[in-house]
Protein backbone atom coordinates (compact mmCIF):
# COMPACT_ATOMS: atom_id res chain seq x y z
CA UNK A 1 0.00 0.00 0.00
CA UNK A 2 2.40 3.17 0.94
CA UNK A 3 5.44 3.33 -0.73
CA UNK A 4 6.74 6.58 1.33
CA UNK A 5 7.31 4.51 4.67
CA UNK A 6 10.83 6.04 5.09
CA UNK A 7 8.95 10.08 4.85
CA UNK A 8 6.37 8.85 6.89
CA UNK A 9 9.05 7.89 9.40
CA UNK A 10 11.62 10.97 9.31
CA UNK A 11 8.27 13.06 9.70
CA UNK A 12 7.02 10.97 12.70
CA UNK A 13 10.67 11.14 14.27
CA UNK A 14 11.22 14.85 13.74
CA UNK A 15 7.85 15.86 15.36
CA UNK A 16 8.64 13.25 18.56
CA UNK A 17 11.98 14.79 19.00
CA UNK A 18 10.27 18.26 18.65
CA UNK A 19 7.62 17.48 20.87
CA UNK A 20 10.10 15.78 23.28
CA UNK A 21 11.83 19.58 23.37
CA UNK A 22 9.08 21.22 23.99
CA UNK A 23 8.00 19.47 26.44
CA UNK A 24 11.63 19.27 28.57
CA UNK A 25 11.04 23.18 28.64
CA UNK A 26 8.10 23.21 30.42
CA UNK A 27 7.91 19.57 32.32
CA UNK A 28 10.24 17.18 33.73
CA UNK A 29 10.03 13.14 33.19
CA UNK A 30 9.44 10.66 35.64
CA UNK A 31 11.17 7.51 36.09
CA UNK A 32 7.95 6.25 34.33
CA UNK A 33 8.60 8.09 31.68
CA UNK A 34 5.63 10.68 32.27
CA UNK A 35 6.06 14.25 31.82
CA UNK A 36 4.87 16.51 34.88
CA UNK A 37 4.17 20.40 34.19
CA UNK A 38 6.88 22.09 36.26
CA UNK A 39 5.68 24.43 39.23
CA UNK A 40 8.39 27.16 38.90
CA UNK A 41 8.59 29.41 42.51
CA UNK A 42 8.63 32.99 41.46
CA UNK A 43 9.07 34.64 44.84
CA UNK A 44 6.93 35.12 48.01
CA UNK A 45 4.58 38.06 47.18
CA UNK A 46 1.05 37.56 46.35
CA UNK A 47 1.78 39.02 42.46
CA UNK A 48 4.26 36.08 42.34
CA UNK A 49 2.09 33.93 43.53
CA UNK A 50 -0.72 34.25 40.71
CA UNK A 51 1.73 34.29 38.30
CA UNK A 52 3.05 31.09 39.41
CA UNK A 53 -0.60 29.38 39.54
CA UNK A 54 -1.45 30.95 36.33
CA UNK A 55 2.05 29.76 34.39
CA UNK A 56 1.43 25.82 36.00
CA UNK A 57 -2.29 25.70 34.67
CA UNK A 58 -1.10 26.97 31.00
CA UNK A 59 1.94 24.73 31.87
CA UNK A 60 -0.28 21.57 32.61
CA UNK A 61 -2.91 21.71 29.72
CA UNK A 62 0.33 22.17 27.31
CA UNK A 63 2.40 19.10 28.83
CA UNK A 64 -1.18 17.07 28.61
CA UNK A 65 -1.77 17.79 24.96
CA UNK A 66 1.61 17.55 23.76
CA UNK A 67 2.14 13.67 25.94
CA UNK A 68 -0.59 12.61 24.07
CA UNK A 69 0.32 13.62 21.09
CA UNK A 70 3.94 11.89 21.54
CA UNK A 71 2.17 8.83 22.42
CA UNK A 72 0.23 8.62 19.13
CA UNK A 73 4.03 9.05 17.19
CA UNK A 74 5.31 6.55 19.51
CA UNK A 75 2.65 4.10 18.69
CA UNK A 76 2.62 5.20 14.52
CA UNK A 77 6.45 4.47 14.88
CA UNK A 78 6.35 1.39 16.32
CA UNK A 79 3.33 0.61 13.71
CA UNK A 80 5.92 1.04 11.05
CA UNK A 81 8.74 -0.88 12.42
CA UNK A 82 5.94 -4.15 13.47
CA UNK A 83 4.31 -3.08 9.38
CA UNK A 84 1.11 -2.48 10.95
CA UNK A 85 1.36 1.58 9.73
CA UNK A 86 -1.41 2.56 7.43
CA UNK A 87 -4.20 0.28 8.75
CA UNK A 88 -7.49 1.83 10.57
CA UNK A 89 -7.48 0.50 14.37
CA UNK A 90 -11.09 -0.09 13.74
CA UNK A 91 -12.38 -1.28 10.58
CA UNK A 92 -8.23 -3.13 9.56
CA UNK A 93 -8.53 -0.86 5.92
CA UNK A 94 -5.80 1.39 4.43
CA UNK A 95 -6.03 4.62 5.39
CA UNK A 96 -5.69 7.01 2.43
CA UNK A 97 -1.99 8.11 1.96
CA UNK A 98 -3.32 11.65 1.71
CA UNK A 99 -4.88 11.35 5.07
CA UNK A 100 -1.55 9.92 6.33
CA UNK A 101 0.49 13.36 4.45
CA UNK A 102 -1.93 15.39 6.61
CA UNK A 103 -1.63 13.44 10.04
CA UNK A 104 1.31 11.25 9.96
CA UNK A 105 0.07 9.71 13.18
CA UNK A 106 -3.20 8.93 12.16
CA UNK A 107 -4.96 6.01 13.81
CA UNK A 108 -8.12 5.86 11.97
CA UNK A 109 -9.63 6.25 8.38
CA UNK A 110 -11.64 9.31 8.08
CA UNK A 111 -14.64 7.02 8.11
CA UNK A 112 -13.86 5.84 11.35
CA UNK A 113 -12.90 8.85 12.75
Amino acid sequence: MLENFNQFKERLTEEKNRIEMELRKIASQDSEGDYKAEFEDYGREREDNASEVENYTANLGVTESLERELEKIILALKKIENGTYGKCEKCQKDIPEKRLEVYPAAPHCVECQ
